[in-house]
């Protein structure tokens, strides 16, 4: 599959793959842990298109590319109904890096008591479900289970040895480097 791969354009979800691959923290700060990861995203680079956080999915849908790294609702909005069984996502079973998805209302915002309104309808199981559905995602809103209509992509279960990116402060610069000496 050489020349028809390509990893996400992100420094963090990079590292966080071959770290989990490694059997280590997303977010270690352990400099010999990530220079292993550094060695193994080299290797991975020789088989890589490109890194890539933008046209990927188009590309994997129109077949340009046959394997990438990145968000599955990305990719699985974009192909037609009568392909999907052509296409294939899963969750490493070592893990990879956990995302969250936030609303926020800025103190100053105008129409707060609209803005908490949204937020609440959002939050409405069958709204939640339908959601979910759109994306084919689960959704973590446990009473919209029971309104689902799509079997979700993975399962909250697969996501057991994943980890969210956190804040690691001034040792983000191990990772700055390694990755210069990475993308040169």
């Amino acid at each position: 599959m050489k020349g028809k791969m390509t990893l996400l354009d992100d420094m963090r979800e990079v590292f966080g793959a071959a770290l989990k691959y490694l059997g280590y923290s997303v977010n270690t700060t352990n400099p010999d842990e990530i220079e292993q990861a550094k060695q193994v995203i080299l290797k991975w680079k020789e088989n890589i298109v490109k890194f890539d956080a933008t046209t990927y999915a188009q590309g994997v849908v129109n077949g340009e590319f046959w394997v990438v790294h990145g968000y599955p609702e990305n990719v699985f909005q974009l192909i037609p109904e009568e392909e999907l069984e052509n296409f294939e996502f899963f969750v490493p079973k070592e893990g990879g890096t956990l995302w969250i998805d936030n609303m926020v209302i800025l103190k100053d915002a105008k129409n707060k008591d609209l803005a908490y309104k949204f937020i609440n309808f959002i939050l409405r199981p069958e709204i939640a479900a339908q959601i979910s559905d759109y994306l084919m995602i689960p959704s973590p809103i446990t009473e919209a289970q029971k309104y689902k209509e799509v079997e979700p992509l993975y399962t909250l279960d697969e996501l057991g040895n994943c980890e969210i990116i956190d804040y690691i402060g001034e040792h983000i610069d191990l990772y700055n480097k390694a990755w210069e000496e990475i993308i040169k």
